[in-house]
């Protein structure tokens, strides 16, 4: 049985999709795991000769005010820290070398409020004020649904009887 040109065509796309759609979920998993295992791990050294290290640094031109050599020169500094995922930039002064500095300050800060460990929550319980207010609510809104259901009329034998 031969099967028609466009099935044909159909069924490989589908295959095609299919496998691309595959390729795209394995992808995402990926960075979902690379997210657990970096907040898992998530001990970043601070230290600047480290950070120097580690770090993509870029350069770019700022706007603003400063004048052409701030238009003209490459002055804004981006820093990107791939362990940590985090991007920081220094648009401020006219020079690099303050820029970077800025920067690499600011990742610094970044890096160290990332390394705090956060407390845990402790449960509290609701206080009694707060648990009657809730039922209050609920009744009131109870007697609002009441107020809407249908009236239901009920037949008066005795206005029968007296005709």
């Amino acid at each position: 049985m031969e099967i028609p040109c466009i099935i044909r065509e159909f069924v490989v796309k589908r295959k095609e999709i299919n496998q691309w759609n595959i390729e795209l979920q394995s992808q995402s998993l990926q960075r979902g795991l690379r997210k657990i295992k970096m907040e898992e791990e998530r001990k970043f050294p601070t230290d600047l000769e480290m950070l120097k290290q580690e770090v993509e640094i870029t350069f770019y031109k700022s706007s603003g005010p400063g004048g052409q050599r701030k238009n003209k020169k490459e002055t804004a500094v981006r820093i990107y820290h791939p362990p940590s995922g985090i991007t920081v930039i220094a648009t401020e002064h006219r020079s690099q070398v303050k820029n970077k500095e800025l920067a690499f300050e600011r990742l610094q800060k970044k890096l160290k409020e990332l390394n705090r460990e956060k407390k845990v929550r402790k449960p509290t319980k609701k206080p009694l004020r707060v648990k009657e207010e809730i039922l209050r609510d609920k009744k009131k809104l109870s007697e609002k649904k009441k107020l809407r259901e249908k009236m239901q009329y009920k037949e008066d034998s005795e206005t029968d009887k007296s005709e």
